[in-house]
């Protein structure tokens, strides 16, 4: 396998917006144009978004990275929950350069939506702590969240993980009073 290119950026730095983990149950829109990038990772639903006035299907699980400067529109399908975990970052390079190699971000479908999920839950989690320590572990983390992303995509959506195998592993973490057997 050819080595894969790096991620534009070195680093990135979270947004006064934290990470954020939204349900959608009742009608839901969004009218915004971005300050900075803004991934989503769309784990439930569906619905549709317009970028930049050119309309976009939204099926969970699926990747949208916005741009600095992007109108974005947005709305759910009725009486279909909507599951989005949000990120709003800069980078440490141009954010020309950046978006030119993350723009192939958007929309991509992934093969599962929890591997990036449970890294996504434990950057929320840190970001809460807001303290020196918890700013570098995000920014290290949201790096990793956006390289595994660039990989899925370079690699056309090639899990590394194993997702039976992934989950039990979650179950097992979540529920260590239970008693596990091997069927299970």
């Amino acid at each position: 396998m050819r080595p894969l290119p790096s991620l534009p950026f070195s680093s990135v730095r979270l947004t006064s917006t934290a990470p954020y983990h939204y349900f959608h149950n009742a009608a839901w829109s969004w009218d915004h144009t971005l300050q900075d990038f803004d991934l989503w990772v769309v784990c439930r639903g569906s619905g549709e978004l317009k970028i930049d006035g050119r309309p976009v299907a939204i099926e969970a699980p699926q990747v949208f990275l916005f741009l600095p400067g992007q109108r974005i529109l947005g709305s759910k399908d009725p009486g279909v929950r909507l599951e989005i975990l949000t990120l709003h970052f800069t980078t440490d390079a141009p954010a020309t350069t950046a978006a030119r190699r993350l723009a192939s971000l958007n929309g991509l479908r992934l093969p599962h939506a929890t591997f990036v999920a449970d890294a996504f839950e434990q950057l929320i989690e840190i970001a809460q702590l807001d303290d020196p320590l918890a700013r570098q572990q995000v920014s290290a983390l949201a790096m990793f969240i956006l390289g595994e992303l660039s990989r899925l995509q370079q690699t056309r959506g090639r899990a590394l993980v194993d997702e039976r195998f992934a989950h039990l592993v979650r179950s097992i973490r979540h529920h260590p009073e239970h008693e596990w057997s091997i069927p299970q």
